[in-house]
């Protein structure tokens, strides 16, 4: 009962609502934070494809973006999307999420899948540093680079 329970749609917004109450306690002190995502199979299967054409059963994947104080190990927000989606495209969201809940955003840490100029952006209007790990090809030239100048 509770899988059927989590898995409708409306109730994504109030289990959000949960995990940001959750983190509140630590507003106060926690203003740096992490970014990654995951991906996790699930306990259903696609069956459409198998019935359909006749193809061998496979499992249906998820992928979870977190964001995470790295002073206390607090999750304030989380993102779960197919398991194709790019976590770059989920980053604005969760940093806007921390906001929302009454965090102050420091600084932000995340590997070279979230580099782009929007990210960047986004950590910088929040008033925080954004730390994200440049790719070989990154030439400094962004579109976005002078956004959160003084």
């Amino acid at each position: 009962m509770p899988s059927i329970l989590l898995r409708r749609p409306e109730t994504t917004e109030v289990l959000n609502e949960l995990i940001s109450k959750s983190a509140a306690a630590l507003k106060s002190i926690e203003t740096t934070f992490a970014v990654d995502s995951a991906g996790f199979r699930t306990t259903s299967f696609g069956d459409y494809c198998r019935e359909k054409y006749g193809a061998r059963v496979h499992n249906i994947w998820k992928k979870l973006h977190i964001i995470v104080g790295t002073q206390t190990g607090i999750i304030p927000a989380v993102v779960v999307t197919d398991g194709h989606a790019a976590g770059c495209r989920q980053f604005p969201a969760l940093i806007k999420a921390v906001e929302a809940a009454g965090f102050t955003v420091a600084e932000v840490y995340a590997d070279k899948g979230y580099l782009s100029g929007e990210n960047f952006t986004v950590v910088a209007k929040a008033g925080g540093v954004p730390y994200i790990m440049f790719k070989e090809n990154s030439r400094g030239r962004a579109k976005h680079r002078n956004d959160h100048a003084p």
